[in-house]
């Protein structure tokens, strides 16, 4: 007879392997953690106990993947320590264009 060797990731050992990567671990319910903090994507959820496996999801996607922890530290990116704004930039000139489209665009309606 075959039998499946389960594991069952705890959360000690998420929150061990979250922190040692710099980023932040939180325990939402049982089965439901996320990984905060990273540059790539600041919240990334992960359900350690699925039928089909770890799922991962990533605010933004379409739905999520039956992935591995690592997968999901990998997508939180390295920890962002810079807080800093980024650099102020002048705004673009896009009106004048967009009135001309739009007058344009009203004589072809009517």
């Amino acid at each position: 007879m075959l039998f499946l060797e389960i594991t069952i990731m705890h959360y000690e050992e998420f929150e061990r392997r979250v922190r040692s990567e710099g980023l932040e671990p939180r325990m939402c319910s049982a089965d439901h953690w996320q990984i905060r903090g990273g540059v790539n994507n600041p919240l990334v959820n992960f359900w350690p106990h699925t039928k089909k496996g770890p799922k991962v999801y990533v605010p933004g996607a379409k739905k999520a993947v039956v992935r591995n922890l690592q997968y999901a530290i990998d997508q939180a990116g390295p920890r962002d320590d810079d807080k800093s704004d980024p650099p102020w930039e002048p705004p673009r000139e896009e009106r004048p264009v967009q009135v001309g489209f739009l007058r344009r665009l009203w004589r072809l309606v009517w």
